[in-house]
């Protein structure tokens, strides 16, 4: 199974990575059956976390998925079968 995790201009760090921690020691405890990204919806990139931290590096989204925040699929094309969305910070330059 693949988890992709969204990431956007300006997402939270915590609620980013915290979920994908835990999700990789998941996948690594069911032998491999867990697969998890940091994925954005406009295409691999470095991603800027919120309130100027660190810029993170994320694949392309399955775009199947990206239109809500979590979402199951049945999974028969190998493409993403949950799609996670952190919350964010708003950017100071964002407008």
């Amino acid at each position: 199974m693949l988890v992709q995790i969204v990431l956007f201009d300006g997402f939270d760090l915590l609620d980013a990575l915290a979920p994908y921690e835990v999700l990789v020691a998941g996948g690594a405890l069911a032998g491999g059956a867990l697969t998890v990204e940091l994925a954005a919806a406009d295409g691999p990139r470095d991603v800027p976390s919120g309130l100027g931290g660190p810029r993170i590096a994320a694949t392309a989204l399955d775009p199947g998925t990206w239109q809500v925040r979590v979402q199951a699929k049945d999974n028969e094309s190998g493409s993403s079968e949950w799609t996670l969305a952190p919350e964010g910070n708003v950017r100071p330059d964002a407008g």
